[in-house]
């Protein structure tokens, strides 16, 4: 049962380093996207993007609910 333990908090662990993970490159996409948004949208870059087809990006969001915590019964 001692093993177990330690697995249920070595997969916490894991599971909140991959949602670390997740949240750090979500915020870069949207700085990236911030940064393309306002070159698409101002002089000079407002014109070489209509020129080429260059049009504003979304930023990244979650679907509605993934903000809540599943479920897990061992």
């Amino acid at each position: 049962q001692l093993r177990s333990v330690e697995s249920v908090t070595a997969l916490m662990a894991e599971l909140a380093g991959t949602e670390n993970r997740v949240s750090v490159e979500r915020k870069r996409f949207n700085d990236m996207i911030q940064t393309y948004n306002l070159k698409v949208k101002t002089f000079p870059g407002k014109i070489f993007a209509s020129l080429f087809g260059f049009n504003e990006r979304n930023y990244f969001e979650t679907a509605a609910g993934t903000e809540n915590v599943p479920a897990v019964n061992f």
